[in-house]
């Protein structure tokens, strides 16, 4: 075999090689591009929208900070563990 077949042959293997890398990359892409609308359809379903999913949080973490602050007020400190 010639150095040039050597040379194409090794050319032809990596075309195939990126042919098959790339359909993979182009079904996980798929695949996660279904799975982001899954998780912004129940995220909706929550009463919120994705955009607003970072704010949304921020509140809830203030509320439950809140509520915890009248717990330790309601309950006596020999009974908070």
């Amino acid at each position: 075999m010639s150095d040039f077949t050597v040379k194409l042959d090794a050319y032809k293997k990596g075309i195939e090689k990126a042919k098959t890398d790339r359909a993979k990359a182009e079904a996980t892409k798929e695949q996660l591009e279904r799975q982001q609308k899954e998780i912004e359809h129940e995220i909706r379903a929550l009463g919120v929208e994705p955009e607003k999913l970072d704010e949304a949080i921020a509140e809830l973490e203030i509320q439950i900070a809140a509520d915890m602050a009248k717990l330790d007020e309601l309950i006596p400190a020999e009974y908070r563990g």
